[in-house]
């Protein structure tokens, strides 16, 4: 029996999300995954935006980290996100 790799950080936040999400109202379900995603280290931020490819979901985790943290890393990581998803 082939044995599993254990997930990383954002991959057990990204399940503990999915999972929430089955039970969450929809907008319960887009602020606990904004509120999730972005209490993360920048170094996990930045794996987890690099998966997403919505603009309007990244634009939300822009505003949302303007309101919060302003972690400049995290913001510049963001923005640059959705620059390169814009240029294509």
């Amino acid at each position: 029996m082939p044995t599993r790799t254990p997930m990383n950080k954002a991959q057990q936040k990204a399940f503990e999300r999915h999972m929430d999400a089955a039970t969450a109202t929809p907008e319960e379900a887009s602020t606990a995954e904004v509120d999730d995603t972005l209490d993360q280290s920048i170094a996990d931020l930045i794996i987890e935006i690099n998966e997403i490819d919505d603009v309007d979901r990244l634009r939300e985790l822009l505003a949302a980290e303007h309101g919060g943290k302003t972690r400049k890393g995290a913001i510049e990581a963001i923005e640059a996100a959705i620059a390169a998803r814009t240029e294509e």
